[in-house]
């Protein structure tokens, strides 16, 4: 491959191919801009921290690398955790980092789903991929406001890792809208 379009649809069809991130990230390097040396970082970062406990409590790297990139690249790029994941039928694989990650995010679950957004299956949509251990639609979202209102309507999400997280940050809370008069309720 001799272009970044080639990579980038390469890692679309297979999304857990840490060769051709890597070696888009030598590619990324000779190019020597600061846009490109940021995705070589970015690349490594993830690959580096994909799956260990250094990952779970050291988001800000990726967080500050991912910030300033195109979001789309960083859709096609990502290894983040998938969340929101309510079916029961999903079981962990034992990676050991996954209890860590979910607690850092303020996610807690029956079960721990420790799938990420590289380990799905690729759709026709560089923002949806598929689970095969649950059957379900993921969804890649740039902000909290979108993960938010996917997680509201009970999506599996996987969320751009650009995003300041914080504990429970994708709790949505039950609120009640009350119509009517003050004191008639």
């Amino acid at each position: 491959m001799n272009d970044e379009a080639g990579f980038l649809r390469a890692l679309l069809d297979a999304p857990a191919d840490d060769t051709t991130r890597l070696v888009l990230a030598d590619w990324l390097d000779e190019r020597g801009d600061p846009e490109s040396q940021t995705k070589a970082h970015f690349l490594r970062a993830s690959v580096r921290l994909a799956g260990t406990n250094e990952g779970a409590n050291h988001p800000t790297e990726l967080r500050d690398l991912a910030h300033g990139l195109p979001p789309e690249w960083v859709a096609v790029a990502s290894k983040v955790p998938v969340e929101r994941c309510a079916d029961p039928a999903a079981k962990p694989s034992g990676r050991p980092n996954a209890e860590a990650e979910f607690q850092r995010l303020g996610v807690r679950f029956n079960f721990i789903c420790d799938q990420r957004w590289d380990e799905l299956r690729p759709t026709g949509d560089a923002r949806v991929r598929h689970c095969e251990r649950c059957q379900k639609s993921v969804r890649y979202c740039d902000t909290m406001e979108a993960a938010r209102a996917q997680a509201k309507f009970g999506n599996c999400i996987a969320v751009s890792p650009a995003e300041e997280r914080e504990t429970g940050d994708l709790d949505i809370a039950s609120k009640m809208l009350t119509l009517g008069a003050p004191g008639l309720i």
